[in-house]
């Protein structure tokens, strides 16, 4: 399902994925992606994070998989015994690599 309630439309997703404190190091939390759009990612975890914290992400879109991503968690809020967290995507060219992936994964020509 896509939510286009913001500038870029999210799209709803449940997949899997980790944190990482620093390129390199060891997982520190597993996350489920909730939304991707080409700006961020919506994540739950069980374990709250910190607004303003810059960690790394995997995730996969379709067949595009993306490993350690720089992101900025934006919000935080508590949902049902976990967290919500908004996580904003810092490199320009990850923002166009989403975007290809979903229109890929959609069938448009990602504009």
């Amino acid at each position: 399902m896509i939510s286009d309630h913001r500038s870029d439309a999210r799209v709803s997703v449940f997949i899997g994925g980790d944190l990482y404190r620093e390129r390199g190091s060891d997982r520190f939390a597993r996350v489920l992606v909730k939304d991707v759009s080409a700006t961020g990612l919506k994540v739950e975890t069980l374990e709250p994070l910190t607004s303003g914290l810059k960690v790394f992400i995997d995730f996969q879109v379709g067949e595009n998989v993306f490993v350690q991503v720089p992101v900025r968690v934006e919000r935080v809020q508590s949902h049902a015994g976990s967290y919500q967290s908004g996580l904003s995507f810092q490199d320009e060219d990850v923002r166009q690599d989403v975007r290809k992936a979903l229109a890929k994964l959609f069938g448009t020509n990602g504009g």
